[in-house]
């Protein structure tokens, strides 16, 4: 039976809140230097993104429809201007996004991207980028180690904890075809995100709502606790 608007809110709500949090250990960046261990601040990710050994600041992507942004810092902790998540993924479509977490458990924060255009029919065509860039990044926001994942037309993507196993999860708001639009899950492995997993699916998503990004804004603090002082 296809959920409500309201109880697809609800159901990834549940979800998330029901997650529990975690710790990664301190990693080497490829600048050669310890990585500082990802701590939050004011509700924002303070971690090394860009692997060059100084911390950065990531805002996620929240249900207001601003996007994730991040600001790199520097060896004095000056934090450059916000880069959007527009930048991050260089396309220009209907719809773009990108998300940080530790996808594979290694310790590293990795990058989610997606670059997607809104649905020409009654079937699902695929998102024309979708990919993860395992960490750590070089500060160009560079990897080696790329994973290319299958998403369908997408119009937001958010981290959480489906499976209480202490790797990010990325929750993705994604089109079903027939005018439908559901949230779908892809759970994180060693080698990276998994395909949809069909048993976390919230199904049922009108047309009209899913614009509205019923994404958790907190996804982040099952995974880390607050920086300190």
């Amino acid at each position: 039976m296809k959920h409500t608007k309201a109880a697809a809110v609800a159901a990834l709500t549940m979800t998330v809140l029901s997650a529990t949090t975690g710790c990664t250990t301190a990693a080497t960046a490829p600048s050669g230097k310890e990585a500082p261990r990802p701590c939050l601040s004011s509700g924002k990710l303070i971690g090394d993104l860009d692997g060059d050994g100084h911390p950065d600041r990531i805002t996620e992507a929240r249900a207001d429809d601003k996007p994730l942004t991040l600001e790199r810092g520097d060896a004095s902790g000056h934090l450059a201007e916000p880069v959007s998540a527009a930048e991050l993924v260089g396309a220009r479509t209907a719809h773009q996004g990108a998300a940080v977490g530790d996808f594979n458990g290694d310790g590293t924060l990795d990058l989610a991207l997606f670059a997607s255009k809104e649905p020409e029919g009654d079937d699902p065509m695929g998102a024309e980028l979708a990919t993860v860039k395992l960490g750590p990044l070089t500060h160009g926001g560079t990897r080696k180690r790329t994973q290319r994942i299958h998403l369908d037309e997408t119009t937001a993507i958010g981290v959480t904890d489906y499976n209480h196993d202490r790797r990010a999860d990325l929750a993705v708001i994604e089109y079903a075809g027939d005018g439908m639009w559901e949230i779908t899950a892809r759970l994180g492995t060693a080698k990276g995100l998994s395909a949809a997993t069909p048993e976390y699916a919230v199904t049922g998503i009108d047309a009209a709502g899913h614009t509205h990004r019923p994404l958790s804004a907190d996804g982040l603090s099952h995974f880390y606790g607050p920086c300190e002082n």
